[in-house]
């Protein structure tokens, strides 16, 4: 595990967490948060959380962290459940492919609100809606991570393809 030095100013979490911070961590909001579960229903993992970021009791990390069900969330299962996927972006093509490979799953991808990335049209062709959150929407957790809060994202909703 890697360690990071301890902020000495005012930072969103408490000192213990930061043990628990990955570089380049940043996650949702709590109100965007709350929006994406009123928009789509409740949501039953966090798959690519760490220890600082995890916004559901469940989560997956890329590493073994306390309170983690699972790591690597490629090697977990997703059939049957509903994912929340705020995966790092070098990442999006191994989700859209996962999702197509698990009809069972459902999940909310939350990506950059980046039209003309790779992945952003895929995505968006396997999703059945989705809803662009304004800038503000997600917080810096680890340091030179502040650009995220000028980002526009979205949550695309996959649903579930399979007969259930």
């Amino acid at each position: 595990t890697t360690h990071y030095p301890l902020p000495t100013t005012h930072y969103p979490l408490p000192t213990t967490h930061y043990l628990l911070l990955t570089t380049g961590d940043y996650m949702l909001t709590a109100a965007s948060a709350q929006r994406l579960r009123t928009t789509f229903g409740e949501l039953t993992v966090d798959a690519f959380a760490s220890g600082a970021t995890a916004l559901l009791a469940r989560f997956w990390s890329a590493e073994a962290v306390a309170g983690a069900e699972g790591t690597d969330a490629f090697k977990q299962s997703w059939a049957g459940e509903r994912l929340l996927v705020h995966a790092p972006v070098e990442l999006l093509a191994d989700v859209i492919e996962k999702l197509e490979r698990t009809p069972a799953a459902a999940a909310v991808v939350v990506t950059p609100n980046w039209t003309g990335a790779p992945w952003f049209e895929p995505l968006k062709r396997l999703a059945a809606d989705s809803v662009v959150l304004p800038a503000g929407s997600l917080r810096a957790v680890a340091q030179r991570t502040d650009h995220v809060k000028s980002w526009r994202a979205v949550a695309f909703y996959v649903p579930r393809r399979d007969a259930t």
